[in-house]
């Protein structure tokens, strides 16, 4: 939260991101796994080209973005297998 907050009273941050979306963020990025787009070379090519993808929509620049942040719930759900969820 404080590195967030920091990075928008700065100038950097776009104001309507919150902490609780950067996990679902870097997750995207990281599911750019070896073996779905070839080697590991590739690989990290692919994740680079996203991530900064990425980061320039987190710019302050950016347009207003749709829709509310997860919620903690919402963030928590995602690890539990879909017949367990209530």
């Amino acid at each position: 939260d404080r590195i967030v907050a920091r990075a928008q009273q700065a100038g950097g941050l776009r104001p309507d991101v919150v902490a609780d979306d950067l996990p679902v963020i870097l997750e995207q990025v990281a599911a750019i796994r070896p073996g779905i787009f070839g080697d590991e070379v590739r690989t990290a090519e692919l994740r680079q080209r996203y991530l900064a993808l990425i980061l320039d929509g987190l710019r302050a620049q950016s347009a207003q973005l749709p829709g509310t942040p997860p919620t903690a719930e919402e963030l928590g759900r995602r690890w539990i297998p879909r017949g367990k969820r209530d």
